[in-house]
């Protein structure tokens, strides 16, 4: 959602919004573009990992933390940049780790199935 959006009236901020779902509702507040990729990699996968969700969240901690009212409560940019590459490379380990277990489950799963064929 953009800070413009209609529902933000009567002091309702987008960061006051995203701190509000920010447990229960956080991938509902997530742009679409990220979830529809997300979908489509974990269709490929066979473990069903919330690696991209969980890289949503650690994320939106950082936002938020640099989006407090007051500057003297904001995560510095130095901070803040660390941390997102440190998701960043978590997340990309993550996948790197996914990728690696599913070709095994797949090469496995095509022995099984060739030997079982007469």
């Amino acid at each position: 959602m953009a800070p413009t959006h209609d529902m933000f009236k009567d002091g309702l901020t987008l960061q006051k919004h995203a701190q509000n779902a920010f447990t229960g509702m956080l991938m509902q507040i997530a742009d679409p573009v990220l979830l529809s990729t997300e979908e489509a990699n974990a269709n490929s996968l066979q473990d069903g990992s919330n690696t991209m969700e969980h890289a949503i969240f650690s994320v939106m901690k950082v936002a938020l933390s640099c989006s407090k009212h007051a500057p003297t409560e904001r995560m510095c940019i130095r901070d803040a940049a660390a941390a997102i590459h440190r998701i960043r490379d978590g997340y990309v380990k993550a996948r790197q780790n996914e990728r690696v277990v599913t070709a095994a489950f797949t090469a496995r799963h095509f022995a099984e199935t060739s030997r079982a064929a007469p």
